[in-house]
């Protein structure tokens, strides 16, 4: 393939800015593939995969995509100008697809809806593009808005922090204590307050604890987190 007419070769500058583009594009897929498979490692462990390991391969894809983008940043002025051209020795029949999907002149639908969530999602809930951004949905059915993940994230955080100090230390708040400590002394003025009372045959309706729910994946955490759309 070339950038240019096949009557015009393109220059060594402009193949080595594709090349690095390409390069780029490789190193992220490897990087996001072996995301993929650490996951997939996962599927069937009722414990999820090591944080520290998705931490750090989370931080190798920001990585390789921050400098792919970089590489798209350097070479724009190129891939608005170029246009791909299959060469005469270019095997058009057995690779029929690859020529369809690099000479296309539009981006296929899908595409074209997942950069348009991208950037309602990037431009945030005050951006002013066409409409009130903040009551858009940011990923498909059933997801947020920009406004309503603001207000889960200021909710989850202090209730998250407190809830986590229980289960690790098994403290309870000094509040919920009192409360506890009130309640039981109102529970033995009312027992006094019975005694010598007729009893009417009505048996004390027991309060039961309500089951406990299996912990969330962590997969569908961090899919909840990053788009809002509920497991």
């Amino acid at each position: 393939m070339s950038a240019r007419a096949p009557t015009a070769p393109a220059p060594p500058d402009e193949v080595r800015s594709l090349d690095l583009l390409a390069q780029r594009l490789q190193h992220l897929n490897g990087a996001i593939e072996v995301l993929k498979n650490t996951q997939a490692q996962y599927a069937w462990d009722p414990n999820p995969p090591p944080w520290t390991t998705i931490a750090h391969q989370s931080q190798i894809i920001n990585g390789r995509f921050a400098a792919l983008l970089e590489a798209f940043k350097d070479s724009q002025q190129l891939l608005n100008q170029a246009h791909p051209y299959p060469l005469p020795n270019f095997p058009g029949r057995t690779h029929e697809n690859m020529v369809t999907q690099l000479t296309r002149k539009k981006m296929v639908p899908w595409a074209e809806d997942w950069i348009a969530d991208g950037v309602k999602h990037a431009a945030g809930p005050d951006a002013d593009i066409k409409g009130e951004v903040a009551n858009s949905k940011l990923a498909g059915e059933g997801g947020m808005t920009g406004q309503q993940m603001d207000q889960l994230w200021d909710w989850a955080g202090p209730a998250g922090g407190r809830i986590g100090k229980e289960v690790l230390t098994g403290e309870v708040e000094e509040e919920e204590e009192g409360e506890d400590e009130d309640e039981d002394e109102e529970d033995d003025d009312d027992e006094g307050a019975m005694e010598g009372v007729e009893d009417t045959g009505v048996d004390k309706k027991t309060e039961t604890a309500p089951p406990i729910r299996p912990m969330m994946p962590l997969e569908d955490i961090l899919k909840f987190v990053s788009t809002g759309v509920a497991p």
